[in-house]
């Protein structure tokens, strides 16, 4: 019965995922197991025994001499078989290092084994390899450095809650707070905050608890008779926990006040700007109706053609005068959202004649020569004086910075499928 028990014990030992070995009292294998073996690399079943496991690192760095990175293992293990010898008492410690190119922890025990006379003869031990373990905890540890470095950085005050409303933890500048953090710790927020202050808080948990949603919400507090503004965040935590984010936003506050003083103050700027338009428009439109009105007089009165197309051009461009003071109230209308555009078929062809005739004497002076390319019948759909007032800018500079050299305007329909409307292309070359 005994032989049997002995079997199935080896057996056990022999497969058990950990290691397990025996030494004698000069460190050499009396016995491994199979997870020993993988673990030395030997060539053959029962090569461990009568050698020690340095004899197993030597050869596998010798196997890859070029890689200094293979093995390490071994090198900064301690002695602890002597310590177990010396000390004839059990031992557990960590031995660890690079084998096979990867880094291995190992949880080792190891006792002394004893004859029938109480003299030690050897060790016995068993090793575990705790690798996943070891890097869990060190990656953790890595992540609660960093976010607990993260945290005393932030300027922001943060405390820790329950779905409850209790403080249970904090974070920030103690000198941020009105009261000392132990004042806050494991109390009611309405045991702490003034009662607005909790009532708002105790609400925008309730939210975030329903929905799920980081809550955002300011107040005010009285602090040493000054008001001072705060905005908190709160956000889930997981496992029953809420963070609120603590804020003084004051002089954020105080922007926004004189952000939203300044564009009232823009907006009256625009409207004084558009009743002085409308003014200056009317003070101007008394003289400008009579210089037009006298211009069209000396046109039919005199006989002499040259004073005629002189007083024509001058009538022109007294109404492009005009077109430029309805220009100029259309602006302010714009700016203070009150334009109303006059949508009408304008011929394109016609409105570049008439700014031409009204450019006429420029063009003369400056010897230009006018060379056009258009398209019959070009229409476009949109208000007149905006449209006139565009092609006469673009005519003029032309003209204007053209001196004895050529100008050729051309313009076609363009058919726009994307937007289902009919355009033209325009396209004004001047040697100026």
């Amino acid at each position: 019965m005994d032989n049997k028990i002995d079997s199935i014990f080896a057996l056990m030992v022999e497969n058990f995922p950990d290691m397990v070995w025996a030494k004698d009292l000069e460190g050499r294998f009396i016995y491994s197991n199979k997870s020993n073996d993988d673990f030395l690399g030997v060539d053959y079943y029962g090569e461990s025994i009568g050698k020690k496991d340095s004899y197993f690192f030597e050869r596998e760095k010798s196997r890859h001499s070029e890689d200094k990175e293979w093995i390490t293992f071994g090198d900064l293990c301690q002695d602890s078989d002597t310590l177990v010898i010396t000390e004839k008492k059990a031992v557990r410690s960590s031995e660890y290092g690079i084998l096979r190119g990867q880094m291995l922890y190992l949880d080792v025990n190891k006792a002394p084994i004893f004859d029938s006379f109480g003299n030690i003869t050897g060790t016995v031990g068993s090793g575990r390899d705790v690798t996943k373990e070891k890097l869990y905890e060190q990656a953790l540890a890595e992540s609660e450095t960093r976010y607990r470095a993260l945290l005393e950085a932030n300027p922001d005050l943060m405390f820790l809650m329950s779905r409850e409303g209790i403080f249970i933890d904090w974070s920030g500048e103690r000198d941020s707070l009105f009261a000392p953090p132990e004042f806050f710790l494991h109390k009611h927020v309405s045991e702490v905050l003034p009662p607005h202050v909790a009532k708002v808080t105790m609400e925008n948990l309730a939210k975030l608890i329903e929905t799920g949603e980081m809550q955002i919400y300011r107040y005010i507090l009285d602090l040493g008779g000054v008001k001072r503004h705060f905005e908190s965040r709160l956000v889930n935590c997981g496992i029953g926990h809420f963070l609120t984010i603590i804020r003084e936003i004051t002089e954020q506050v105080k922007y926004e006040h004189d952000l939203h003083d300044a564009v009232k103050k823009a907006e009256e700027s625009n409207r004084a700007k558009t009743v002085f338009l409308q003014n200056m428009s009317h003070e101007l439109r008394t003289p400008l109706i009579g210089i037009l009105g006298y211009s069209e007089i000396m046109s039919e009165m005199t006989q002499d053609k040259t004073i005629s197309e002189m007083a024509e051009t001058i009538n022109k461009s007294g109404h492009r005068l005009l077109e430029t003071l309805d220009s100029l109230l259309k602006i302010a209308r714009i700016e203070s959202n009150r334009q109303e555009l006059q949508f009408s078929m304008i011929d394109v062809e016609r409105v570049i004649r008439q700014n031409l005739e009204i450019l006429t004497p420029l063009i003369l002076n400056n010897n230009v020569k006018v060379t056009l390319d258009i398209q019959p019948k070009i229409f476009l759909g949109q208000d007149f004086n905006l449209v006139n007032s565009i092609v006469m800018n673009l005519l003029s500079n032309a003209v204007k910075f053209t001196k004895d050299g050529d100008i050729r305007i051309k313009a076609k329909n363009n058919w726009k499928m994307a937007l289902n409307r009919w355009s033209f292309l325009s396209k004004i070359q001047a040697s100026g």
